[in-house]
């Protein structure tokens, strides 16, 4: 399932034991190397930056995410691989889009994750201001990007830009 960055924000986080709200999802975990999602960053009640691993899910619903219990969440002291993370994180939002010739497409607005594979699938960009004269929005699929870099993400000279906002929303409700 494919949901976008933007939506899965500021979802709640459940215990599946008592039923009740336990954190809020705020950012992400991003492998530099290969768009993974290593965790999920989110806040508890007390405003605690907490760390929650993929594999600790039960269940993502449209509305929250299921987890067995708080204690299901760490923080980022207690993994030990944690410094590693954070050092390989990646944000692709607000990085320019370029293809290999140097051609400049736009910049990220949103990406969607392949929730099944735990990786970035889709970047959405909102192109150049020249670009936009005819295009609404890029649409890169993973398979299209050569390169990551700190400020830049290059991709294949033949990305395709496209004329309709409704795969943004297609994306948001793929299952």
């Amino acid at each position: 399932m494919l949901l976008l960055a933007s939506h899965i924000k500021q979802l709640p986080i459940v215990s599946m034991e008592t039923g009740r709200q336990v954190a809020v999802i705020i950012d992400f975990l991003i492998n530099h190397s290969n768009l993974g999602l290593l965790a999920f960053i989110c806040h508890d009640r007390k405003n605690r930056r907490l760390i929650l691993m993929g594999h600790d899910i039960r269940f993502i619903a449209r509305d929250c995410i299921l987890i067995n219990d708080f204690e299901t969440l760490s923080e980022a002291d207690d993994i030990a691989r944690l410094p590693t993370m954070v050092a390989n994180q990646f944000n692709p939002l607000d990085k320019q889009v370029s293809t290999q010739n140097g051609q400049k497409l736009g910049r990220v607005i949103d990406y969607a994750i392949n929730l099944d594979t735990s990786y970035i699938q889709k970047l959405y960009a909102r192109p150049t201001f020249f670009q936009s004269r005819f295009h609404d929005q890029i649409i890169i699929d993973r398979s299209q990007i050569i390169e990551l870099t700190d400020k830049t993400i290059i991709v294949q000279d033949s990305t395709e830009l496209v004329s309709s906002a409704a795969n943004v929303n297609a994306a948001r409700m793929s299952s």
